[in-house]
């Protein structure tokens, strides 16, 4: 058996907010969303102040830094969050992670990409939002 397996990404999305019930070990979120409008009279240089990530992942082995990364239309990385460590013992057991990431850029208009990574491997799990102007 390796001694380090990729993670595989069951769910990735991001939302308006995600808490952690410390007696349930539950996490509540709210408001899962695909489309980010820009406000009126701002066509560029804007910055969300928060946005909440979601992960579940899954049948990895090791222990692993996972980042978020927010890439434009181009492929130009905008920014990253912090790396977390996280200890994957393989089989169906599945790790909950939620990033929180502020002051997000945008530099205007169209679709942006959060990747999820794992070390410094990109995982399958790869959200595309779209940024309106107003």
């Amino acid at each position: 058996m390796a001694d380090v397996i990729k993670p595989i990404v069951r769910l990735f999305f991001p939302c308006d907010d995600a808490i952690l019930d410390i007696e349930d070990e539950k996490w509540t979120l709210t408001n899962p969303w695909h489309t980010l409008s820009m406000p009126t009279g701002i066509t560029g240089g804007f910055r969300q102040e928060e946005i909440w990530l979601y992960a579940q992942l899954t049948g990895g082995v090791g222990t692993f830094n996972l980042s978020v990364h927010l890439y434009d239309e181009r492929g130009k990385r905008l920014g990253q969050s912090r790396p977390l460590p996280r200890e994957f013992e393989g089989g169906i057991t599945v790790v909950e992670e939620v990033f929180h990431l502020t002051n997000v850029p945008f530099d205007g208009p169209g679709i942006y990409e959060f990747r999820l990574q794992a070390n410094h491997a990109e995982l399958e799990g790869v959200i595309h939002i779209r940024v309106l102007a107003e």
